[in-house]
């Protein structure tokens, strides 16, 4: 008895999984399509970004990308987005890890560095690109 209703339970959570992957895919579709062209840019990238610029970077040619992308062990155009960019570049954690470990520091160091200089302005803002 038992067996019957673990089986069945079990047919009917797959089912509510497969629907509600479903109509997350079709919501994901359905903002993609209102929003097309729209770009979410969130201040935390551009402060973080900075503090690479102004304290991982310092010293080094910015007209040299390649140069400071060999130091950190990073792609030249991933160095390039950092220093141009001046909404910032969301820059993925592993890359910002590198980045981190070539300059000596640990990563809780550098977001307590975005602390320090940005504490009041931490918070989920954002502005719409087109």
């Amino acid at each position: 008895m038992f067996t019957q209703i673990y089986k069945y339970l079990l047919n009917v959570a797959l089912s509510c999984c497969k629907i509600l992957s479903f109509l997350a895919f079709f919501v994901m579709m359905a903002d993609k399509e209102n929003k097309k062209g729209e770009k979410r840019v969130y201040n935390i990238d551009k402060f973080v970004c900075k503090v690479i610029r102004d304290y991982c970077f310092k010293g080094y040619d910015f007209e040299k990308p390649k140069a400071i992308a060999d130091k950190f062990g990073i792609h030249y155009h991933t160095v390039e987005k950092i220093i141009h960019r001046t909404d910032g570049y969301h820059i993925p954690v592993y890359t910002l890890n590198t980045i981190c470990f070539y300059k000596g520091i640990k990563l809780s160091q550098f977001f307590e560095e975005v602390e320090r200089i940005y504490e009041s302005k931490l918070d989920d803002t954002f502005k719409i690109k087109k």
